[in-house]
């Protein structure tokens, strides 16, 4: 795959990288990784169509604690040709599952300050339940699938596993999603890039 391509993973031989192929893409699928900001609601007018009654979608934004400590910010990184490729499965997966129209997926990557968004999903339908399935069912399994890893940077000493030095001496913590499971096979679960 050439720059800026996304591919889907292939036959190995040793020594050797994975063979590239490109998957299926539906033309009505927005996916987009980003370290830009953006607007809350930004992708729910993309995703409106005049055969559509719904607009369905969710946004994800940085809170200022967790766990009873105060978050300053998030610093998201992620294997983005393989994110981007495990979100145009979900999205394949639920259009197998529901009568959709448009999906749309943005993630940001990079520091994510208190009060902005971090995700953003949007899916329009000829009817409201399919939209709002689809919705659910595309965070859930975005949180478990996709390889996107978030930090949470501290304003004080943070819990065990926190790493001070890569944040100016703040205290961080790789945050592994609730939801999360390793691909079959995969006896480890890592908590963040290593």
């Amino acid at each position: 795959a050439g720059s800026g391509e996304h591919a889907e993973l292939g036959t190995e031989r040793a020594g050797e990288e994975p063979e590239i192929t490109e998957p299926p893409v539906h033309p009505d699928d927005l996916v987009v990784l980003t370290s830009d900001p953006f607007e809350i609601g930004s992708l729910s007018r993309l995703v409106v169509r005049s055969d559509t009654g719904a607009v369905a979608s969710f946004s994800g934004t940085t809170r200022d604690n967790f766990g009873g400590k105060r978050v300053l910010r998030l610093e998201y990184e992620a294997y983005e040709a393989m994110a981007v490729l495990e979100i145009r499965r979900i999205c394949t997966a639920a259009r197998a599952r529901w009568d959709l129209r448009v999906i749309a997926v943005t993630h940001r990557t990079g520091l994510v300050p208190i009060g902005e968004p971090s995700i953003e999903i949007a899916i329009s339908s000829p009817h409201r339940r399919d939209g709002l399935e689809a919705v659910h069912f595309a965070i859930d399994e975005l949180k478990a699938r996709v390889p996107i890893w978030k930090k949470e940077v501290y304003d004080e000493a943070g819990p065990a596993g926190a790493t001070a030095s890569e944040t100016g001496g703040l205290a961080a913590a790789w945050k592994a999603n609730a939801e999360w499971a390793p691909p079959a096979g995969d006896t480890e679960r890592s908590s963040g890039p290593s």
